[in-house]
């Protein structure tokens, strides 16, 4: 009886933990091992520190300390590497390729969660003749956004990504100069950009040889307003759209974009206080607005019941007609309709 607090003792003790991880086969020169501390072995997030050696003298050349390790092994304990699924995918504790294009295979090894919601995060070797030198540009590229950057060895260049919830996304490209990263483009979109609220933002900052030029474009939510239009319809020329709708319950707006959906005139945008009017003959129905120095008046043709849009400036009056089978809702709509920026 009493052997049994040894007993009990050794029970205790999880049968399968262990402590040390293998990191093999990923270079002819180097290996690696991961330690987990005592206590985090059976955790997803595990506490301890990677540490990479010299084949030929076992010496330790790199050592990496974490709160938070996430890895995969098999049953002899080996550690994958170089997977790299992106963007939010599996990503091994050590990645071991070239990222600067010069032929020598480079680093990055895991050091916690530290990038976009709690992803995985790495802190960047480059590979040197003689052994490896920290890069902090290219280690802020696997901290800031959304886990491992991605590398082309087609157009040899780096490409970042991140994001905010649904509505926002970042993208980044990079070159390589003088072995460190340079941006040539940054894209920011999504829809939690907008004002408005139904528009799809992208804006984009672009190299061109000598400073970023940004250009803002923007695309209509149809989806997102299409219980409110009173009135769609393509342009028989161009295949441009006209659109009508409530942008807030009770006031009407006019957005004119082009054929890829991108809106090149939005009147509530461009005026503070859009206001319409509304009007009616013997030979048609016509809706008129201003802008600084131009017209505008959409308006259908009772005799023959096409629509149109014209848009006056000065002396000169331009006219587009309404591809028929395009048309969706009726300008006489806008009869029944108690919008307080309508006159009749």
């Amino acid at each position: 009886m009493k052997f049994l607090p040894i007993i009990a003792f050794l029970a205790s003790i999880p049968l399968f933990s262990q402590n040390q991880y293998f990191i093999e086969d990923f270079s002819d020169e180097y290996y690696g091992k991961v330690y987990v501390n005592q206590g985090s072995e059976n955790e997803v997030f595990k506490q301890g520190k990677i540490i990479i050696y010299k084949k030929k003298t076992k010496k330790e050349i790199i050592k990496i300390q974490s709160e938070e390790l996430a890895f995969e092994h098999n049953e002899k304990g080996a550690i994958k590497t170089n997977t790299l699924q992106l963007p939010y995918g599996e990503q091994s504790v050590l990645i071991y390729e070239d990222f600067n294009f010069d032929n020598i295979k480079d680093l990055a090894i895991q050091d916690g969660q530290f990038s976009c919601y709690h992803g995985p995060s790495y802190q960047v070797y480059l590979g040197k003749t003689n052994g490896f030198t920290h890069s902090p540009e290219f280690t802020q590229l696997a901290q800031e956004y959304c886990g491992m950057f991605q590398v082309d060895y087609e157009t040899k260049k780096i490409f970042t990504r991140t994001k905010s919830g649904c509505c926002w996304h970042q993208f980044s490209e990079y070159i390589i100069e003088n072995d460190l990263p340079k941006v040539i483009l940054i894209s920011e979109e999504g829809s939690g950009m907008s004002t408005t609220g139904y528009t799809f933002d992208t804006v984009e900052k672009r190299w061109n040889g000598s400073i970023m030029v940004k250009t803002i474009s923007k695309k209509l939510l149809i989806e997102d307003i299409e219980e409110s239009i009173l009135l769609r319809f393509l342009l028989e020329k161009n295949s441009k759209e006209v659109v009508l709708f409530t942008s807030e319950i009770d006031k009407l707006n006019y957005v004119f974009t082009n054929k890829d959906g991108e809106i090149e005139f939005d009147y509530a945008v461009e005026n503070s206080d859009p206001k319409f009017t509304l009007s009616e003959t013997n030979t048609e129905i016509s809706l008129t607005f201003k802008n600084l120095d131009a017209t505008y008046k959409i308006y259908k043709n009772k005799n023959d019941h096409s629509m149109w849009i014209s848009v006056t400036t000065g002396k000169k009056s331009y006219y587009n007609k309404a591809d028929a089978e395009s048309i969706q809702g009726k300008i006489s709509v806008l009869k029944s309709k108690n919008l307080r920026n309508v006159t009749n």
